[in-house]
């Protein structure tokens, strides 16, 4: 894999590695749900529907279709 930059070799030691994975296993299943409601980034959340919803005057919670994760992923 071609590479633009030098990697720096801390990003090769065992302990480091270990560090960044245990940060990003803090955050991945909030960006992993996020992908999903959102259909892989083709829709909009449907918190921002809501506020779109009361922005506009509506009354009323607006209605989504179930999401199928199969077809999204």
């Amino acid at each position: 894999m071609y590479y633009p930059n030098d990697i720096e070799e801390i990003c090769y030691e065992q302990d480091h590695i270990e560090k960044v994975w245990d940060e990003m296993k803090q955050v991945l299943p909030t960006y992993f749900q996020q992908y999903v409601d959102t259909e892989g980034g083709h829709s909009i959340p449907e918190s921002e529907i809501e506020k779109l919803a009361v922005k506009f005057g509506s009354t009323s919670k607006p209605k989504s279709k179930p999401k199928d994760t199969k077809k999204i992923l």
